[in-house]
């Protein structure tokens, strides 16, 4: 697999968007593609008023300290 992925689910009646996992491909790590995924999903989470939770460990561990 040569492309970044974030999976999330959304779960309208809580409100909730859970950033369940992110997947970067070797080649493009340490390039702050995840941290980018990331960006847009909270950008979208904040238009949407949903809150989010950061099932993904990148998300909890790494994301969310530096923001």
């Amino acid at each position: 697999m040569d492309t970044a992925v974030l999976e999330y689910a959304v779960d309208e009646e809580a409100g909730v968007l859970d950033i369940q996992h992110t997947r970067t491909p070797p080649e493009m790590r340490g390039q702050g593609v995840a941290e980018k995924l990331c960006d847009a999903a909270f950008e979208h989470a904040r238009g949407a008023s949903l809150r989010v939770l950061p099932s993904c460990s990148y998300v909890s561990d790494r994301y969310l300290p530096k923001h």
